[in-house]
């Protein structure tokens, strides 16, 4: 019964040890904090583990592989989100360019068109 104690008491302050360590090592990010699975508990009994506990095991394992291969897709599916609008972006902003380089040669037409001298035929005539 002792050393069930003892090691208790050394598991809790090893955990209370690296827990902040861990969680100071974090860096905030703009998205919220993560679904925290529950911890599994293993038992450090003498006699053998019981169907129950096994089954209740192997179903948690399948409940979070589930949670994991559901996460993976989402994730996949954000990053082919991301990726079509990073290339929407690039394909704005080069037509944004070339909407502005028109507009710059266009203004420079029009200013060489303002400097330039009319010529005898540029004037309108009246017609009587």
């Amino acid at each position: 019964m002792c050393h069930r104690v003892l090691h208790a008491a050394a598991l809790a302050i090893g955990i209370a040890l690296v827990l902040p360590a861990s969680l100071a090592a974090q860096s905030p990010d703009s998205t919220g904090a993560p679904h925290v699975m529950a911890a599994v508990v293993v038992n450090g009994s003498h006699g053998r583990p019981s169907a129950a506990e096994n089954a209740r095991l192997k179903r948690d394992l399948a409940r979070y592989d589930a949670r994991i291969a559901t996460l993976q897709h989402h994730l996949d599916s954000l990053r082919t989100y991301a990726d079509s609008l990073d290339r929407d972006r690039v394909h704005f902003e080069a037509a944004a360019a070339q909407a502005r380089a028109r507009r710059t040669a266009i203004e420079q037409r029009l200013r060489q068109l303002e400097t330039r001298p009319a010529a005898p035929g540029d004037n309108p005539t009246a017609t009587p």
